[in-house]
């Protein structure tokens, strides 16, 4: 099979705008966290606009939030403070993804800066719920070509 040079956006720390199924329905803004190229996901997990009340009555699960500034990102959040919700890693079909970037029902915002990066992604590994082949995807670092 001929390898394929990967998209700019194929990469950890990004941020992308892309519709979700239920419960959902909707664009939302995720952060990919790893590819499992084997089953052809890409591991992500949400930016909400609120903590949900129930996230809050649970002081582990509230613990697993990052703070995402929009002064930080001004191009991409309309509220002030957005959460990256470290508690559960959800997944999307690559080719699917690919599709939506390229006919603009998925947008790419850029890239997580570093140390917001490295924050997010620490929290992640400390969720002891993490299974061990998702933890071992979002560890693993990217390839050149796919």
């Amino acid at each position: 099979m001929p390898k394929i040079k990967r998209p700019k956006w194929f990469e950890k720390g990004r941020i992308i705008k892309c519709p979700l199924d239920y419960p959902y329905e909707k664009k939302k803004y995720c952060i990919i966290l790893g590819f499992d190229f084997s089953k052809g996901e890409i591991l992500f997990i949400l930016i909400n606009s609120e903590i949900t009340k129930f996230v809050k009555s649970k002081p582990n699960l509230l613990e697993l939030q990052v703070e995402i500034r929009k002064t930080d990102y001004p191009k991409v959040f309309s509220k002030q403070v957005s959460y990256a919700d470290c508690t559960r890693i959800r997944k999307k079909d690559m080719n699917e993804l690919v599709q939506e970037i390229e006919n603009g029902k998925a947008i790419d915002c850029g890239i997580l800066k570093t140390t917001k990066k490295e924050e997010i992604f620490n929290k992640i590994l400390q969720n002891p719920d993490l299974k061990s082949r998702d933890r071992i995807y979002v560890k693993s670092t990217l390839p050149e070509d796919i």
